[in-house]
């Protein structure tokens, strides 16, 4: 008996986390502006935003692109990468696996020629990380340290206190 409470009790806990409300954050920022404070929070070398074709290229459309800004590193020895998608809430149910599946392909589609040419930023691509924030959609291709401070600058830019 005293099994069956504790099994039941450390069950439950499980989905304790997911009860809590979730962090409001803000919605006023445009991606352009957030991408600036994150381009300078993670110190990358060389950034420069992605046009508008090469965003097209990159989401697959030929359509009126969403408030959205990539900014990459022009230095073509390293993998620095960071986008920010502004969505209304309903989006960001498509926007995560779009951006999942962009991430995913490029790594396996360079991963050799990386591991090769540039072996010490293909863990940058491995290790991408997406993170929603309300209404944003954030992705990051940096060295650990580099995504932390990212991710904590758009973080904090957001939060409503």
């Amino acid at each position: 008996m005293k099994r069956t409470a504790f099994f039941l009790l450390a069950f439950s806990l499980l989905f304790l986390p997911a009860c809590r409300a979730s962090q409001p954050y803000r919605n006023d920022l445009s991606a352009q502006r957030l991408a600036e404070i994150g381009a300078e929070a993670a110190a990358m070398e060389e950034a420069q935003a992605a046009n508008a074709e090469e965003l097209a290229d990159m989401i697959g459309t030929e359509a009126e692109l969403p408030d959205m800004v990539v900014y990459y590193s022009a230095n073509g020895n390293s993998l620095d990468e960071f986008g920010i998608w502004r969505t209304d809430g309903d989006a960001v149910k498509t926007v995560v696996p779009i951006l999942r599946s962009y991430l995913d392909k490029t790594y396996e589609n360079n991963r050799a020629y990386y591991d090769s040419y540039i072996p010490r930023e293909t863990s940058k691509l491995r290790d991408a990380e997406i993170r929603v924030y309300g209404s944003y959609v954030v992705y990051a291709v940096l060295s650990a340290e580099s995504r932390a401070r990212f991710f904590a600058a758009i973080e904090e830019n957001l939060a409503v206190n």
